[in-house]
């Protein structure tokens, strides 16, 4: 199994339609509602607006709902709700649930040994498996997850 870096960017902007563009399947195209409702279910605002998702590169086919975590976290990001200071620091991926929890992912492994072998971070590597989408905020916000959520490096 190999591993795409895939880049979300999100624009918010008049209008009520989502776009999601990139080349992606069914399970992708239907994060637009499993995202509406995890984002309502944590007790944030989904945007009223248009809200454009560019998956890139545009040339590779997207495929699962792995991709629910970096879209909702791009739209709270875009609309202002998060703080973008710390998103490039992380790879974020996940399937959500409609109550805001993160499903447990297969392919973990590849996706973190591929981005560790391009830009190896010396001496150690953090993972976190976030339980919540309100956990993940937290995180991302400058505040700890807790420690039951922080795991070992495996590798």
């Amino acid at each position: 199994m190999e591993a795409t870096t895939i880049t979300i960017e999100v624009n918010v902007c008049t209008g009520v339609n989502f776009i999601l563009v990139g080349l992606p399947d069914s399970a992708v195209k239907e994060s637009q509602q499993r995202v509406k409702a995890a984002v309502k279910s944590i007790g944030l605002k989904f945007p009223g607006k248009e809200i454009t998702v560019n998956m890139a590169p545009a040339d590779i086919h997207k495929e699962g709902s792995t991709f629910d975590v970096p879209i909702a976290i791009g739209i709270l990001a875009a609309s202002e709700q998060l703080n973008q200071n710390k998103l490039d620091l992380f790879i974020i991926l996940g399937e959500l649930s409609l109550d805001g929890h993160i499903q447990a992912m297969k392919g973990i492994l590849p996706i973190a040994i591929h981005n560790w072998i391009i830009d190896p971070v010396p001496l150690h590597f953090s993972y976190y498996r976030l339980i919540t989408t309100r956990s993940t905020l937290f995180l991302l916000n400058d505040e700890s997850p807790s420690s039951s959520n922080r795991m070992p490096p495996s590798f």
